[in-house]
């Protein structure tokens, strides 16, 4: 009798620990799911950014050109 109760108990324990499992793997997704969206936001804006200086860089070259 005391092997089936060890048996249950080793189960019980196994479902618990397969449970902690699962809830770490969803903490790691949602971790990883940040990540991903800070860089989006971070690669937005020095997009952006980029493009600013692009544009001014071509409004400065037009204005040389149109005074030449």
């Amino acid at each position: 009798m005391t092997t089936l109760s060890d048996l249950q108990t080793f189960r019980e324990a196994l479902a618990v620990l397969q449970r902690q499992v699962d809830e770490l793997d969803d903490l790691k997704s949602q971790h990883y799911q940040e990540i991903v969206e800070h860089e989006e936001e971070v690669w937005d804006s020095v997009q952006g950014k980029v493009c600013v200086v692009v544009r001014s860089t071509l409004d400065v070259f037009d204005r040389l050109t149109s005074k030449a």
